[in-house]
C-alpha cells in the first residue's frame, strides 16, 4: 500500500511498473509495458400417427419455422453497445446510464452474470473499432482512457469477488478472440486493479483455475498473466506483514 498523489491517500492500489522497458510516448504519463509477459433436434415423431399433427399444420403455421428468433443475447448486447455510443455522444451521467442499462437488462431478461461482462468486454474492445494499424501503447492508451471514462459504471457491476470473477472470463474470452488484447492481457488486469476496479483476491482466485490442456489459446494468455500474478501475490504478501 502507498500514498501517491496519482492515485490518492484512499486508494487500495499497488503500483506496478515493469522494470525492462518505459513507454516514450508524450501523451502518456504511466510506464506502459512493451515486453507483455510473453442441436441435434430429437426425432419425436416415431411413427406416421404421431407425426399427424406436425402435418395438419397450415402454411402460415409452418412459416414460423422457416425463420428462428434472433438470439436475445446478440440483441441486447448490439444495444447496449449502441447505448454506449449514444451516452458518450450526449454526455450521459454514470447514474442516468446505470438506469438504462439495467432497464435493458429486463427488457431482454438478461442474467447479471452475462450483464456484468458484456459492459466489460465493451468497455475494452469498443476503443479498438477507431484505430487502425496502431501500437501496443497507443492501443493499451485508448483502454486505459475508455476504462477511466467509464469507472462509475464499471465499478457499479463489479461490486462482489463473484461479479468481479465473471469479468475476468469476460477478458479471458475478449483475449481469446483478439490478439491485441491477448498481447496486452497482464497490462489490462493492472490497470483494473489499480482502478480499484478488481480486488487483488479476485483476480487471484481466477488465476488459480488452470485452462485444461486442450485449451491452447486460455492457457497461453493464463500463462502471460502469470508473471503479473505473481507480482501481485508478493505485493499482498508483503501488505499482510
Amino acid at each position: 500500500m502507498f500514498t501517491d498523489p496519482v492515485y490518492g491517500s484512499e486508494s487500495k492500489a499497488f503500483k506496478y511498473e515493469d522494470d525492462e522497458e518505459e513507454n516514450d510516448s508524450d501523451e502518456e504519463e504511466e510506464k506502459l509495458t512493451h515486453d507483455i509477459w510473453g442441436t441435434k433436434i430429437p426425432n419425436l415423431c416415431k411413427d406416421i400417427d404421431n407425426c399427424s399433427s406436425v402435418n395438419s399444420l397450415s402454411d402460415d403455421d409452418m412459416s414460423d419455422f422457416d425463420e428462428p428468433p434472433l438470439d436475445d443475447f446478440k440483441m441486447f448486447y448490439t444495444e447496449l453497445r449502441d447505448t454506449l455510443l449514444r451516452a458518450e455522444e450526449e454526455n450521459i451521467r454514470p447514474d442516468n446510464l446505470i438506469l438504462e442499462i439495467n432497464s435493458l437488462k429486463h427488457s431482454y431478461n438478461i442474467a447479471i452474470k452475462e450483464l456484468n461482462q458484456a459492459v466489460m468486454r465493451l468497455t475494452i474492445e469498443m476503443p479498438l473499432t477507431s484505430l487502425s494499424n496502431a501500437s501496443t501503447n497507443q492501443i493499451l492508451a485508448a483502454i486505459k482512457i475508455n476504462l477511466t471514462k467509464w469507472l462509475p459504471l464499471i465499478k457499479n457491476y463489479n461490486r462482489s469477488i463473484e461479479s468481479q470473477t465473471d469479468s475476468l472470463e469476460a477478458l479471458m474470452e475478449s483475449a481469446v478472440e483478439n490478439s491485441q488484447i491477448a498481447y496486452i492481457f497482464p497490462n489490462i488486469l493492472s490497470i483494473l486493479y489499480d482502478k480499484d476496479v478488481l480486488d487483488e483476491a479476485a483476480i487471484i482466485q481466477w488465476h488459480k483455475k488452470e485452462p485444461a490442456l486442450d485449451q491452447v489459446n486460455q492457457r497461453n494468455i493464463w500463462k502471460r498473466a502469470e508473471k503479473y500474478i505473481n507480482w501481485l501475490e508478493q505485493a499482498e504478501e508483503e501488505d499482510s506483514e
